[in-house]
C-alpha cells in the first residue's frame, strides 16, 4: 500500500469492573514500533470511569510499514478484574496518510536512531545481521535510504556498512588559489576536530572534567589532541609540538 500510518483509533469498550482510584480506573496502552519492537513508539496513561465507552485517537509516530511485520498494542488496567473479556467489542482501526507525507517522520525517526546508535556499532563492530537492534537501523528493507533512495545522510549510513554498494556522491570543497591542496584539507580537518573537540568540552564534560565516557574512553578521546594540533602546525614545528 503506497502510504504510511498516520495513528491508530482505538474503540474501547465500557469497562465493567469497580473504580480502584475515587470513580476512576486508571489504564495504560503501549503500541510497540513495528521497525523495532524492543521500543514503544507510543505509550499513554489515562483514566476512565467504569460503565462509558470511549474511542481513542493514539496520535502516534508516521511509519511506512513493512508487508511482514505486525503492530502490537498492549491494553493495561489497574483493575484486577480486567481481563481479555472486559475487551469484548474493541475495535482498532490503522489509520493512513500519503506515503510521501508520512515519509518526513518516518525518516527523521530513523536518521535519530541511527546517529544514537552508530557510534557502539562503530567502536564494537557489532555487524551481525541477527542482532535485534542493528536489524532495524542499517537493514535495506527499514534503514532511512529504503524509503528514500536519494537520502544523502541514510546512504552514507547505508555505505559505511555496505562498502560494496556505490559510494554517494561527494564533491570536494573548492581549493582557493595558490593554496596547496594538501594543506587546504588538512587545515579543514583540524577545524572539524576543533567543533568536535568543543562539543564535548562545552556540552558533555562533567564537573570533574570527565567527558562521560569513564576515563578509558575519555584517554582514548584525548589521545586524538596531539594528532590535531601537529595537523595545526608547520613541519618545522613539529619537533617543538612533540616535546
Amino acid at each position: 500500500m503506497y502510504a504510511g500510518l498516520d495513528g491508530i483509533a482505538i474503540d474501547l469498550p465500557a469497562l465493567h469492573v469497580k473504580p480502584t482510584h475515587g470513580e476512576y480506573v486508571p489504564m495504560n496502552i503501549e503500541v510497540r514500533d513495528p521497525l523495532w519492537p524492543m521500543r514503544d513508539m507510543f505509550n499513554f496513561t489515562f483514566s476512565v470511569k467504569p460503565g462509558e465507552a470511549h474511542t481513542l485517537w493514539l496520535d502516534t509516530r508516521d511509519r511506512i510499514l513493512p508487508n511482514d511485520k505486525s503492530i502490537l498494542i498492549t491494553i493495561a488496567s489497574a483493575s484486577a478484574e480486567f481481563n481479555a473479556s472486559s475487551l469484548e467489542g474493541a475495535e482498532v482501526q490503522l489509520i493512513f496518510k500519503p506515503y510521501k507525507d508520512a515519509a518526513k517522520e518516518h525518516i527523521a525517526d530513523r536518521l535519530t536512531q541511527v546517529r544514537d546508535n552508530f557510534s557502539n556499532m562503530t567502536e564494537e563492530h557489532v555487524n551481525s545481521r541477527r542482532l535485534k537492534y542493528l536489524q532495524p537501523l542499517l537493514c535495506r528493507h527499514y534503514g532511512p535510504a529504503a524509503v528514500d533512495p536519494s537520502n544523502d545522510l541514510g546512504r552514507k549510513y547505508w555505505h559505511e556498512w555496505n562498502p560494496e554498494t556505490a559510494a554517494p556522491d561527494y564533491t570536494a570543497p573548492t581549493v582557493p588559489e595558490g593554496v596547496p591542496q594538501w594543506a587546504f584539507l588538512q587545515a579543514l580537518d583540524v577545524d572539524y576536530f576543533k567543533r568536535i573537540a568543543d562539543f564535548y568540552i562545552d556540552k558533555r564534560q562533567a564537573w570533574d572534567g570527565e567527558f562521560g565516557g569513564g576515563l578509558g574512553d575519555d584517554s582514548d578521546f584525548t589521545n586524538l589532541f596531539p594528532v590535531a594540533c601537529l595537523d595545526g602546525h608547520g613541519a618545522g614545528e613539529v619537533e617543538d609540538v612533540a616535546l
